[in-house]
Order: C-alpha cells, then sequence, then structure tokens
C-alpha cells in the first residue's frame, strides 16, 4: 500500500519583513540562506539589480506566498 497526502496553499499577499531579516531566512536549515544563494549564484551588479527589484516587494508583502508539501508512507505486505 502506497498512500500519497499533497497539501498545496497559496496566499495573495505576504507579511512584510524587513530584507536584512530575509537575506538571513532559509527555507530549510540544511540549504543556504537567501542572501548566501544570492553571493553564490549572482555576480555584484546582478545582486544589486535583483535587490533594487525585490526588496521594495519584500517589505511591502507584495506578492503571493506559495507552498507545497507531500507526505508519502508506504507499506510492505
Amino acid at each position: 500500500m502506497i498512500d500519497l497526502e499533497l497539501r498545496v496553499t497559496m496566499k495573495n499577499a505576504r507579511r512584510p519583513v524587513p530584507w536584512t531579516q530575509f537575506l538571513q531566512m532559509s527555507g530549510n536549515p540544511l540549504i543556504p540562506t537567501f542572501g548566501e544563494a544570492m553571493d553564490h549564484a549572482l555576480s555584484p551588479e546582478e545582486i544589486t539589480e535583483f535587490t533594487a527589484h525585490l526588496k521594495p516587494l519584500v517589505e511591502t508583502g507584495v506578492g503571493q506566498e506559495r507552498m507545497a508539501l507531500a507526505y508519502l508512507t508506504a507499506l510492505k505486505e
């Protein structure tokens, strides 16, 4: 027997978060923070451009929050 439960949540707005706090956030303790990921993946010029676009959205809470969780269980007979 295999059981899969999928939970999907979408919200039209997020709560406002200070930019410095947002840069220190991580969706999982085993993955880099948002700031670390930007430093690793983007050039300084790209970070400046991306920050100029994203920072006002994060600090005002504009946008969508999407989350999907899947719970998989199996029983061997």
